[in-house]
């Protein structure tokens, strides 16, 4: 008696990994349909895709400031030299 019950011991134990693995195959297909993969990577893409453009936009205006200060600074200073050296040759007549 004691044998007989550790032979289907022995049996059930030898028999669950090859019960898993056929339960973890039949269940893959609907596995990937749950997390649908295809969807997910378009959301991805896209999502990526509006950050790349707002980060672009928020680059072209930081860049178009920059240049902006940068004509005011030099023409402020353009026009204070032309003054300063009218300013001289006055006062040197």
């Amino acid at each position: 008696m004691y044998t007989q019950y550790t032979e289907e011991y022995q049996k059930q134990l030898s028999e669950i990994p090859q019960r898993l693995y056929y339960t973890w195959l039949s269940s893959l297909p609907s596995l990937l349909n749950a997390f649908k993969v295809s969807d997910n990577m378009e959301k991805t893409l896209e999502l990526q895709h509006e950050v790349i453009k707002n980060y672009l936009a928020a680059q072209e205006i930081a860049v178009n400031t920059a240049l902006s200060a940068q004509k005011q600074w030099w023409d402020t200073y353009f026009d204070v030299m032309k003054k300063a050296s009218s300013a001289k040759v006055e006062v040197g007549i």
